[in-house]
């Protein structure tokens, strides 16, 4: 799919692309990056973007995000998932919540551990209801930010994107950060491989 073998890293709700045409332009020879989005004209946006900048680090994948994730990436594949501003549900048990204990799951094992998740919303509620689902897997994650399970804070450089740009012009400016560690076992070298035979 790519042309190097370099780290994967996956954003998911690529929306128009902006972010993830600023990462990928910036790490054409330290990362390769997969646009995940649900919407057709949205997925032709960004590829109008990859193909005039000739970003040969980025590829797009169009569907639904457990979906996608659940049958179309190897396991241990990903070196990190970035999710920015999905959409909130209309209410809490909706079928269309995308941060569930299931989701985290899937998530979880297409990344390599050890790896991270960042999530940027401005919707508290839903914030709220994301750290909840990452609190059901506790073995699985850990959050990274120090003595919390979210900041208000977004790290200098972590780049924008139109709905950023969007929201910050109606004046809404609160943004809330969740970076989470996957854990578990480490995968090891297979033990026959240094038998004798």
């Amino acid at each position: 799919l790519f042309p190097s073998q370099l780290p994967l890293k996956l954003e998911i709700c690529s929306g128009h692309g902006d972010w993830i045409i600023e990462h990928a332009s910036r790490s054409q020879t330290t990362a390769n990056w997969l646009a995940l989005e649900i919407r057709f004209e949205r997925v032709y946006t960004i590829f109008s973007k990859l193909t005039f900048k000739h970003l040969e680090n980025l590829a797009i994948l169009g569907g639904e995000a457990n979906h996608i994730v659940s049958n179309h990436l190897p396991a241990g594949v990903l070196d990190e998932v970035f999710i920015n501003y999905p959409d909130p549900p209309v209410w809490e048990f909706s079928q269309w919540l995308l941060i569930s204990e299931t989701f985290l799951r899937v998530l979880h094992k297409a990344l390599i551990k050890g790896r991270h998740v960042t999530i940027v919303t401005d919707d508290r509620e839903y914030a709220g209801l994301m750290v909840r689902e990452f609190k059901k897997v506790p073995e699985l994650f850990r959050s990274k930010i120090k003595g919390k399970d979210l900041s208000n804070e977004i790290p200098a450089g972590y780049g924008s994107s139109y709905f950023d740009r969007f929201w910050t012009q109606g004046n809404r400016t609160t943004r809330f950060f969740l970076h989470y560690e996957a854990i578990g076992s480490k995968i090891t070298t297979n033990p026959l491989r240094n038998r004798d035979s």
